[in-house]
């Protein structure tokens, strides 16, 4: 069992918590914090310009994501 796989077990067994993204203007961030919410492993908030990371989260998939500018 790789690094990923045993970090996904522990958040599975783990109550959801809330992670706040700070670089969420960053393309990657903002589809991790997108895979993440659809696994149902972390409650995502992502910070920045709050147009620009709405434009990202709509490209990923992940429009009920909150945004904090």
């Amino acid at each position: 069992m790789d690094f990923i796989e045993k970090l996904t077990m522990k958040l599975r067994n783990a109550p959801i918590k809330t992670i706040v993204f700070p670089e969420g203007e960053v393309p990657c961030i903002v589809e991790a914090a997108v895979r993440l919410k659809k696994e149902g492993l972390v409650n995502p908030i992502l910070l920045g310009n709050k147009e620009l990371v709405e434009s990202l989260l709509e490209k990923a998939g992940g429009s009920l994501i909150p945004v904090l500018d």
